[in-house]
């Protein structure tokens, strides 16, 4: 991996790092929502689901459209070409994780038994 490289991936994953953006991602992924269906779906509060899709938005993951035609005016959120890509980037990435390195550090270390 030359130094390019690293870099941009340093980016994607620190995108998707961040607290909620795969929440948000995975709550557009079947179908394109309006805001507040991604608050019921996602447990944010407005405001903060508001900054995670301008940041998503920004990076275009997501397409937010505007319908004037409606009253009160709707606004629609929906992932992009890109966005889609990236939710099976991560679902490849999950998979390795369970297969690999977290199936082998289950075996390694068994857990104590729950007393619940």
């Amino acid at each position: 991996m030359n130094s390019e490289e690293l870099k941009a991936a340093n980016s994607a994953i620190g995108l998707i790092s961040k607290k909620w953006d795969l929440s948000v991602l995975v709550a557009l992924q079947a179908a394109t929502r309006g805001h507040a269906e991604l608050v019921r779906r996602t447990g944010l509060d407005r405001k903060q689901l508001t900054r995670v899709l301008r940041r998503l938005e920004s990076a275009s993951l997501v397409h937010r459209s505007v319908d004037t035609a409606s009253s009160p005016v709707r606004v629609w959120y929906r992932l992009t070409k890109a966005g889609h890509q990236l939710l099976h980037l991560v679902v490849g990435f999950a998979d390795w994780w369970e297969k690999g390195p977290a199936a082998s550090a289950e075996a390694a270390e068994p857990r104590a038994a729950c007393l619940v």
